[in-house]
C-alpha cells in the first residue's frame, strides 16, 4: 500500500515527525495495487487542496483525487476530507494522474 504523508519543517533542512493523511481505501484507489501518490498542493480561494493520483498506474483505473484541508491540524488525517475520483477513464481513454 503506498499512502500519502506529510511532515512540518524543524529547519530549512530538518522534518518533524511524519505522518500518514491519505491512504488509498476506496474503490478507485485500490485498482490492482492500493496507492496514493504524487501529491501537488493547490490553493484557490482561501482554500488549500492536494491534488493526487489513485490505484496503480499502468491500469485504465489510474485517476485523481482531491483532499481539502478542513482547517484543522495539516499534520493530522482528520483535517483533510477526500473527495474522488476525478478525471477517470472514459469512452476508451485512461484515467490521467500525476504524470500523464
Amino acid at each position: 500500500m503506498q499512502s500519502l504523508c506529510i511532515a512540518p519543517l524543524k529547519t530549512v533542512s530538518s522534518l518533524g515527525s511524519t505522518t500518514v493523511i491519505s491512504q488509498p481505501t476506496l474503490s478507485w484507489e485500490t485498482v490492482d495495487t492500493p496507492v496514493n501518490e504524487g501529491p501537488a498542493a493547490l490553493y484557490h480561494g482561501g482554500k488549500t487542496f492536494i491534488v493526487y493520483s489513485a490505484s496503480f498506474c499502468w491500469t485504465s483505473s489510474y485517476a485523481l483525487g482531491v483532499l481539502t484541508w478542513n482547517g484543522g491540524d495539516p499534520t493530522k488525517a482528520a483535517s483533510w476530507a477526500k473527495t474522488g475520483p476525478f478525471l477517470k477513464s472514459a469512452n476508451g481513454n485512461y484515467g490521467n494522474g500525476h504524470n500523464g
